[in-house]
């Protein structure tokens, strides 16, 4: 998986994506990178769906 790129590049205010739970460290590393966004987590059907919104920025 790689949602960098999709952080990096897209002009989108958010982005949602179904992942297994083992897959969560990758997005908390991606986030390191590019710290302008902020992501949340719910639990569905045995997966995680990540909901992961650009800061406002003023």
């Amino acid at each position: 998986m790689e949602i960098g790129w999709y952080l990096r590049f897209t002009r989108d205010g958010a982005i949602e994506a179904l992942i297994d739970e083992a897959q969560l460290a990758q997005i908390e590393h991606a986030l390191y990178i590019v710290p302008e966004w902020t992501f949340e987590t719910f639990r569905e059907n045995g997966h995680l769906r990540v909901l992961l919104s650009r800061k406002q920025t003023i």
